[in-house]
């Protein structure tokens, strides 16, 4: 009931609690006295429901197969797996929701619904963020994500609302009317005050000294300065992350995208862009800062019309955006003697440009960067 897909993973020591309580809500463990209720809520809610949630396609079912649906789910969650809750408002269930294991050890996965009814008055934020830090709150669990639909926007506000931030896409088999096949993965950030916006002049001298404690080295901070003072700067582009510190905002995070050139095999010199460098505190390192802040800046190109970007970097990480090969698009990106060949990656967003291959020829503020 809590999401569209049953999963019989199972990997936790120890059950989740029975019951969570925030300001407003009681989530707790479906009980067979529910039925009734539950079965009341879920076919008032069906029309709300069925462009997003695959399960609505099996109902209405029967009161003694939703009776088995909770014996189903009390014994999964006994099992260290997913567990489903009822979420209560005055003792009178308003939807429904749960933590997922099917991500893999270590990692749970927040899913929920709430009547149409009591929708727009922030319930469904309230019970996401007390899904995620209860979870959070557990030695064995290391990372909390919510999935949305490409084309559920209330969704997505929700989950930035809640305190997650843009992961990862994934595509897959479309399961109700009004899915895309392209899904939005959110990850939760346990980080007071999380934020990521444009860098400002104030924030250059807190930008310095975290990239060169983040690289253990001043070049990286030289980079981001040389960059900043030349005409490949972006300014819109170039983004901090902060969170609230115990001496006001603290900078834990910084990421620039800015200007290069892509010369064509026909001596043409197209202007592109290219994704370095990225630099997250070393204290802060782990919990998706740098993830949240390569999303921000392809989003922010993507929107500002870039066809293309290109990074050198960890192939294993940066798949994770979209990158791909450069080679593989036909570019090819003078690669440094520490780096391997694959480090060479681009991500195209716009297909239709057929004359972006060649090769990247770097700012001059990368001459002194081995």
């Amino acid at each position: 009931m809590a999401d569209d897909r049953s999963d019989e993973t199972q990997w936790l020591p120890e059950p989740l609690p029975a019951r969570i309580e925030t300001e407003r809500l009681v989530l707790r463990l479906w009980q067979p006295d529910d039925v009734e209720a539950m079965a009341t809520v879920v076919l008032r809610s069906l029309g709300h429901l069925r462009p997003f949630m695959a399960w609505v396609v099996q109902e209405p079912i029967t009161l003694d197969r939703r009776h088995q649906l909770i014996v189903q789910w009390r014994d999964q969650w006994e099992a260290g797996g997913d567990v489903g809750y009822g979420v209560f408002l005055d003792n009178q269930p308003i939807g429904s929701c749960g933590l997922h294991c099917r991500q893999g050890p270590r990692v749970l996965e927040v899913g929920y619904w709430i009547a149409a009814e009591h929708n727009g008055r922030g319930y469904a934020t309230e019970l996401t963020q007390a899904l995620a830090q209860t979870a959070l709150a557990r030695p064995d669990v290391d990372s909390v994500v919510l999935q949305t639909d490409e084309a559920n926007t209330a969704s997505q506000r929700v989950a930035v609302k809640a305190g997650f931030r843009f992961a990862r896409r994934q595509t897959f088999p479309p399961l109700a009317p009004a899915q895309t096949g392209v899904e939005y993965v959110w990850r939760y950030m346990d980080l007071p005050g999380f934020t990521v916006r444009a860098e400002e002049p104030e924030d250059f001298d807190g930008i310095d000294r975290m990239v060169a404690e983040a690289f253990g080295s001043p070049v990286e901070a030289r980079l981001v300065r040389d960059i900043r003072a030349s005409s490949f700067y972006r300014p819109g582009l170039a983004l901090v992350a902060e969170i609230d510190g115990d001496f006001g905002r603290e900078i834990v995070g910084h990421v620039m995208i800015s200007g290069c050139t892509l010369r064509t095999d026909l001596g043409a010199d197209i202007d592109t862009v290219m994704l370095a460098p990225l630099a997250v505190a070393p204290t802060r390192q782990g919990h998706g800062v740098g993830a949240a802040l390569v999303w921000e800046a392809l989003e922010r190109a993507r929107a500002e019309g870039e066809p293309l970007v290109v990074v050198l970097g960890a192939p294993d990480y940066y798949c994770r955006f979209g990158f791909e090969p450069a080679t593989d698009r036909g570019i090819t990106m003078p690669v440094p003697d520490w780096a391997p060949p694959e480090a060479a990656q681009a991500i195209l967003f716009d297909q239709s440009r057929t004359d972006l291959q060649g090769t990247v020829v770097y700012p001059p503020a990368f001459d002194d960067v081995d």
